[in-house]
């Protein structure tokens, strides 16, 4: 069997550093992935585009989003560059870009992957954009829905357009080390009360049945959406917490994308819940997120869920962004 190369593990997209041999020794390139086959990779660098043939690379690795302000990693994070890791940690059925803007459609299942993320410049006017994007859903038998986190003229351009907020989601982010710190006083309080006794957590690289089963009764949608919608990321774990090894009293997912962690899926069952396994299940996540070296990590409630938000508080998650979805 062949050693795999280093740029076999980076796709288009990607923020990398690639080392690679050059006529005075070795050099490093750093940059957004635009291009990558079997002959060399393209890299948009601040000196501008930068080819680098494969048969030169000697090392290779994605690189995090670079930071916008002063602070802990989780916190410079640009809201642009957070917006679109969380999109690769939930990624849609389809997706098309419209100039800046993102547009997402997966049959109606979740606000997130069926909405239009407007990222910058659309490349025509407003009115216009606002309209095709109105066409591409329409053409979905879906609604148009916009994920806005700023953008003062677009929003205005909707309003007028008899658009209004539904929901206020929040994105919260937290340092890895300091969730598995604080998830790991409270699990093991947990596992020294009564409380305990009998439970199974696993952590694997594919959903069980019964994961799936579990999430799909969350939300009901086409198992081959859920399915998708949750093994779509660059990398993912899933984890589970059984009563014995039976029941699944609580799931949870994070997926890896952007050298960021996210955490999805979170659920605990009603007759299973004031018994700290959320934390359990976010717990062995996050040890899966650093085991791998990932420093930051995200996540999505709503504004609204105050008890969902207190809990992920106290793990040590704050608010970086908000953003609020408008439609008709």
């Amino acid at each position: 069997m062949s050693a795999e190369h280093p740029l076999d593990r980076l796709r288009p997209g990607m923020r990398a550093v690639v080392r690679y041999r050059s006529r005075t020794g070795t050099a490093d390139a750093l940059g957004r992935i635009e291009a990558l086959d079997a002959e060399a990779v393209e890299l948009e660098t601040r000196r501008g585009r930068q080819v680098v043939p494969r048969s030169d690379v000697l090392l290779a690795k994605e690189v995090p989003p670079p930071p916008s302000r002063r602070g802990a990693p989780h916190r410079a994070i640009s809201e642009e560059d957070l917006e679109r890791a969380m999109v690769d940690g939930w990624p849609p059925l389809e997706r098309e870009a419209l100039g800046g803007w993102l547009l997402r459609a997966s049959h109606g299942f979740t606000r997130r992957a069926n909405s239009v993320l407007p990222l910058g410049d659309p490349g025509t006017p407003l009115g216009a954009a606002v309209e095709r994007a109105e066409q591409w859903y329409a053409e979905r038998e879906l609604p148009a829905l916009f994920a806005l986190f700023g953008q003062p003229e677009l929003e205005e351009e909707l309003r007028e357009r008899g658009y209004r907020e539904r929901v206020s989601t929040l994105a919260m982010t937290a340092s890895v080390g300091t969730v598995v710190g604080a998830a790991h006083d409270v699990a093991e309080r947990h596992r020294r009360s009564a409380g305990s006794a009998g439970l199974t957590i696993a952590v694997t690289r594919e959903p069980s049945e019964d994961w799936l089963a579990t999430a799909a009764g969350t939300r009901p949608t086409d198992p081959e959406v859920l399915r998708h919608l949750v093994t779509g990321s660059p990398e993912q774990v899933f984890g589970e917490v059984r009563d014995g090894a039976e029941t699944v009293l609580a799931i949870g997912r994070a997926p890896f994308a952007h050298v960021w962690a996210g955490l999805t899926n979170v659920h605990v069952e009603p007759s299973a819940r004031r018994r700290g396994l959320a934390t359990l299940v976010t717990a062995a996540l996050a040890q899966e997120a650093r085991a791998r070296g990932i420093r930051s990590i995200w996540l999505q409630v709503e504004e609204g869920n105050a008890p969902a938000r207190a809990a992920y508080e106290r793990l040590g998650f704050g608010t970086h962004h908000r953003y609020r979805y408008l439609t008709r």
